[in-house]
């Protein structure tokens, strides 16, 4: 290694060092060498403090400055004064530069050099950025009026860093080409970190999009809502639901799809909110220095503190309830094998259950979901399963150093039988290095809520209205289906067994947002007789919501009939929010002695009620066409029907219609209201938007598939909004403020 003595006749370099915290590197090391050789010429750290200052004597040339991250690369930073660019800077990793040297490659001063521009906003003294292409890291820094970087054509990989975490303030940073024109330029509105893709030249850089940074809200729900309204899912019921801990250890996380689970509810054993990435320090924590949990002292073998625990009892209505889960801990890794690993675990009491069972346990095993236990540190604390640990040291998406992937925890229980749950998460040993549980939304769940039931066109069916065809009405009465949902039924009765149907599947299918499945039931042509023949579904109960099994089986009843009369009859239902009623229309083309026609609704397609009678054409060989109108309906999913009677008493019914009343009426959609063009508006609120300014005039707008709403050349006002179905029925109309 080179020393430096006092009558240096090269070039004179000063590196300085600093550290954010003031307890030097911890580890991390700075290694310069020469970029010809790879002889290392200098090498070091900075052992205690903030700051150290560290001179070079250089000859011209091209050289290596390396500085590895140490165990909190986020404190790391340095400045280099003296090279062909002035004064460089940098964080963690390697960079090019040159001392006199027109030759040198990668940075520094080099034959055509870009220039990078990073300053102008409040708090410049927070942000830093970092660039590397496919061959690795190529220069780094802080606010800099002019970096000049060697460039190739191809993919530039711009990472921004914000150490506070809300923005760049109103910084920019700006790319310049080697004649001064533009190739990028841009800011990070808000957050610590943002991942940026730069086409360099001709280069087509077609990369997945970088995870995004998970985010949390605290307080925005209530403990029971948490549980409630986020965690709970179909097929059970939930009561005396109890919090005990810091409220800040609690909230709600979005954009989780980093860790596998895009949102959901999380317990800390510490600050809720310091979940959210970019992973900037190895010993994140915040110390409430509350009550543990005896439960968890068992599990972590040590005293815990600052214990999260919610306990409520659920009754399921299926034989099991499962819910899926992440765990993150900054105890990793330093701290695996070690006596002061946070715990957590998911307790159970009830019917084959003895008090208080933990089943976060790994799977297929009886061992507990802990940081000995699942790492990737080997086998120096067995059991060991790394098989289901990630590493999240440099990671963007969390804070935390690691992370499990996503498990299921999964409870056999008695259908309609009450147990207990606890959920809790505490530091152990100390009250720093938090550790945090992420629960998936609306994965505690038993099932699918599904019903089933049997229906032909004199209502539901039963052996005293049996027909020559029928319907199985599959319906949906939980949440809307996010993915696709297939359920399987067994298939019996003396109309199968004597081959008198035509063959039927053996399992729908619900696509998302899908909420009733018609599955029509035929005869074959003159198999029927007089008497009834039966086809009954039967539902697996661990698919459905029920706690008896004669509510998951349905029986149609099939028999040779007459068809009844009216042709061309064409039904329909929508519901139109700006009136709030369900307009109903239906036509014919033919009517022969047909006395009146009577709208029925129904809430759940086994109870039926008369809305009103509109009179027939009586005979008639033209198309007719009626309206009827359902004034101020319940909201929620409702369902309708047209019964035809005849002037001898006969009736028939239409197939049934669902119509879903939409919420939109009663707030406004769009969010955030007022903002400066961008907007957020889920497509599933209309088919069609109309937007106009303050002087009436159509305003252009672009509305994407995610549901992200943006003016194009925005100008501050009011807007007009509204909002149509595919009839063109307006649904609402919004006020709209640009600022």
């Amino acid at each position: 290694m080179m020393h430096l003595n006092a009558q240096c006749t090269q070039n004179t370099l000063t590196f300085t060092m600093f550290d954010s915290f003031g307890d030097g590197w911890d580890g991390a090391q700075y290694t310069l060498s020469d970029q010809a050789s790879g002889i290392v010429l200098y090498t070091g750290t900075m052992l205690t403090g903030a700051t150290e200052t560290v001179v070079f004597c250089l000859p011209d040339g091209c050289y290596d400055l390396n500085v590895t991250p140490g165990i909190f690369p986020g404190e790391v930073s340095w400045t280099l004064a003296g090279s062909d660019a002035g004064t460089i800077s940098g964080i963690p990793g390697s960079s090019v530069f040159s001392v006199n040297d027109a030759s040198c490659s990668g940075g520094g001063n080099c034959p055509d050099p870009y220039t990078f521009i990073a300053q102008g906003g409040t708090f410049d003294f927070e942000i830093s950025w970092a660039m590397s292409t496919d061959d690795g890291p190529v220069a780094s820094g802080f606010a800099t009026p002019s970096t000049p970087v060697c460039l190739e054509d191809g993919c530039l990989y711009l990472e921004l860093f914000d150490s506070f975490g809300d923005g760049w303030n109103y910084a920019n940073y700006t790319l310049l080409d080697p004649l001064g024109s533009i190739v990028a330029t841009g800011t990070m509105t808000m957050g610590a970190y943002e991942f940026i893709v730069i086409e360099i030249g001709n280069a087509d850089c077609n990369i997945p999009d970088p995870p995004d940074v998970i985010q949390v809200e605290s307080g925005n729900l209530t403990p029971q809502a948490l549980i409630s309204d986020v965690f709970l899912g179909d097929c059970l019921s939930a009561s005396n639901i109890q919090y005990s801990g810091d409220l800040s250890a609690i909230g709600t996380f979005s954009q989780g799809s980093s860790i596998g689970i895009e949102e959901g509810i999380i317990l800390s054993s510490g600050n809720a909110m310091d979940a959210e990435g970019p992973n900037l320090s190895g010993s994140s924590g915040t110390g409430f220095y509350t009550a543990g949990l005896d439960l968890l002292d068992d599990i972590a073998d040590n005293f815990t503190s600052d214990a999260a625990i919610f306990q409520f009892d659920f009754v399921a209505q299926t034989d099991g309830v499962s819910f899926t889960y992440v765990f993150a801990s900054d105890e990793y890794p330093e701290f695996v094998c070690g006596t002061v690993n946070d715990a957590f675990g998911f307790f159970v009491s009830g019917p084959g259950y003895a008090p208080n069972t933990n089943i976060a346990t790994v799977p297929g095993t009886t061992d507990p979901v802990t940081i000995n236990n699942v790492n990737n540190n080997g086998d120096a604390c067995p059991p060991y399963y790394g098989a289901y640990y990630n590493d999240n040291l440099m990671g963007t998406a969390h804070e935390f150093d690691g992370y499990t992937v996503p498990l299921t925890a999964n409870i056999v229980t008695e259908p309609c039988a009450t147990y207990q749950i606890i959920i809790a998460v505490a530091d152990a040993g100390d009250a720093i290095y938090d550790s945090a549980v992420f629960l998936e939304a609306e994965s505690f769940t038993a099932g699918v809520d599904v019903g089933v039931t049997a229906a032909a066109s004199l209502g539901q069916s039963n052996p005293g209205n049996c027909e020559e065809s029928g319907y199985f009405f599959f319906v949906n009465n939980g949440d809307d289906f996010s993915e696709e949902v297939t359920l399987n039924y067994s298939i019996s009765g003396s109309a199968v067994d004597g081959g008198l149907i035509d063959p039927i599947p053996s399992s729908i299918t619900f696509q998302p947002g899908e909420l009733l499945i018609q599955l029509p039931v035929s005869s074959i042509a003159g198999s029927l007789g007089l008497s009834p023949e039966s086809v009954t579904i039967t539902m697996d109960p661990s698919q459905g919501c029920s706690c008896s099994v004669e509510q998951m089986q349905s029986t149609l009843y099939l028999c040779s009939a007459l068809m009844l009369p009216v042709e061309g009859l064409t039904f329909d239902a929508n519901y139109r929010a700006l009136n709030d009623e369900v307009l109903c229309t239906w036509s014919t083309e033919s009517e022969h002695q047909s006395r009146n026609f009577e709208l029925e609704h129904s809430l759940d397609l086994v109870n039926w009620s008369s809305l009103g009678v509109l009179e027939a054409a009586g005979n008639s060989l033209e198309r007719r066409e009626y309206r009827f109108s359902h004034k101020n309906p319940t909201e929620g999913r409702l369902y309708y029907r047209l019964k035809q009677v005849d002037i001898n008493g006969d009736y028939s019914y239409s197939d049934v219609r669902t119509v879903n009343k939409m919420r939109i009426s009663s707030f406004n959609p769009i969010q955030p209201n007022p903002n400066g063009g961008r907007f957020y508006l889920s497509r599933s609120e209309a088919d069609e938007l109309v937007l106009r300014n303050a002087l009436g005039q159509l305003v252009p707008f672009i509305w994407s598939e995610d549901g992200n709403l943006e003016l194009t050349d925005a100008l501050p006002g009011n807007y007009i909004l509204e909002l149509k179905s595919k009839e063109g029925e307006i649904l609402g109309r919004f006020r709209w403020m640009v600022q």
